[in-house]
């Protein structure tokens, strides 16, 4: 049994976590085995909620994310890294605001943005994340 600990920072609020992985089971879910700091936001959260609900908040907003790479073409740029890679990104113009009000709620400012391509975000993201996220 190989044992990871790595301590982490979502960018998602100013916690400070250490989780534990076996990498004799890549597939199990890490453990959190220590809030090292808790945000103003997550401070009475019980140890065993923690790491679950970072998760959560961080996914949610890299999900949005990629759901506009993926259902907004208009956009969209196609980028060749220096690794030869092609990455999507958003144009010139295109903006992806966002931060966690005090309940909890991503708001994202999406600049650049018809109406309809935000309510097209906003539909999708409700089939995934009902009541938890608002497109301005």
């Amino acid at each position: 049994m190989a044992k990871n600990i790595t301590r982490w920072s979502p960018d998602t609020c100013k916690c400070v976590i250490d989780y534990e992985t076996d990498t004799d089971k890549p597939d199990d879910d890490p453990i959190i085995s220590a809030v090292v700091t808790a945000c103003e936001a997550h401070k009475n959260l019980q140890i065993g909620d923690h790491l679950s609900i970072l998760l959560d908040e961080n996914r949610r907003k890299n999900k949005l994310l990629s759901s506009i790479i993926h259902n907004i073409p208009s956009a969209v740029e196609e980028k060749v890294t220096t690794q030869r890679n092609t990455i999507k990104k958003l144009k010139p113009g295109y903006q992806y605001k966002w931060s966690y009000n005090m309940d909890r709620i991503l708001e994202v400012e999406l600049v650049g943005f018809s109406t309809l391509e935000k309510n097209t975000i906003q539909t999708l993201i409700n089939n995934r994340f009902l009541n938890k996220v608002i497109i301005k």
